[in-house]
């Protein structure tokens, strides 16, 4: 019940907040290396492996940290949930001149053609009850993504894995 009113809180907080937003340099290699530490305890726990892969083109972008951290943690903790073999992926990357990307992919039980439209909404979940959630992780990683000018793509396939990518532009525009 605890999670559950986290997430909800969490979630209102993300929908709720109209403060225009907090534009920053953000050191990519920085943010990179500090999910990498605090993902690796959570999976190396579960007898997964990390595999981490940091294009070394990237350097610094404008955006807001602390949502970029959200988004990235909400994809590895529901990669984690989900994966009971296997590894998990996590990389940024260059994309073009004007773009990079956080790309988080898993080898787990994947998502059911049937679930990839619902995947974003809120209360939704690929799994059954033994696997905790709340099913509001993705709705909030679409609203950062919103946010943030992101565009996210996914692919999946039942019993063999989901990989998440979402492309930020290098310079988030200030806001209207």
């Amino acid at each position: 019940m605890k999670q559950l009113v986290d997430q909800m809180v969490e979630y209102s907080v993300v929908l709720g907040d109209d403060t225009p937003l907090a534009r920053e340099q953000v050191e990519l290699h920085e943010l990179y290396d500090e999910l990498v530490a605090s993902s690796r305890p959570a999976i190396e726990a579960k007898g997964l492996k990390l595999r981490a892969a940091f294009d070394p083109a990237l350097s610094t972008v404008t955006s807001n940290r602390l949502k970029l951290k959200q988004i990235a943690v909400n994809l590895l903790s529901n990669a984690t949930k989900y994966t009971k073999s296997g590894e998990i992926e996590l990389a940024f990357a260059t994309i073009g001149a004007e773009h990079w990307s956080i790309r988080v992919s898993d080898t787990g039980v994947g998502i059911a053609p049937s679930d990839a439209d619902r995947v974003f909404d809120e209360f939704e979940r690929a799994a059954g009850e033994d696997i905790p959630g709340t099913g509001l992780g993705l709705a909030i990683v679409k609203e950062l993504c919103r946010v943030l000018n992101g565009q996210i793509d996914f692919s999946s396939c039942e019993g063999v894995g989901t990989t998440f990518e979402i492309r930020f532009p290098l310079v988030l525009p200030e806001a209207e």
